[in-house]
């Protein structure tokens, strides 16, 4: 029962850490660090990938929305794997066979 206790105090505290990391200062902070080690490692900068147009017969001729700057592009993909990792977590450990 103990051990029980301690995981969910650690699930708990990884959620909200994850949720931490939900700032715009966090992301940014994260992102100017990539940034740097970029420049210091004389690696190529961080742009979006390239985008790849389906083929017409599994697609509309409707132009979807592409980001063309790197920022808001990561940004996007940094939230949508934080969003995914917090509800996740809330799925698989607390479901109702786990809390006894």
């Amino acid at each position: 029962m103990v051990i029980a206790v301690e995981i969910f105090l650690h699930l708990v505290n990884l959620n909200k850490a994850l949720q931490d990391l939900r700032r715009e200062e966090k992301f940014d902070d994260i992102f100017e660090r990539c940034n740097s080690y970029v420049e210091e490692l004389d690696l190529e900068h961080v742009k979006t990938p390239c985008i790849r147009n389906p083929p017409m017969k599994y697609s509309s001729e409707a132009n979807c929305r592409v980001e063309t700057d790197a920022r808001k592009y990561f940004r996007n993909q940094f939230y949508e794997a934080l969003d995914t990792a917090v509800v996740q977590t809330e799925i698989r450990f607390q479901q109702s066979g786990m809390e006894q």
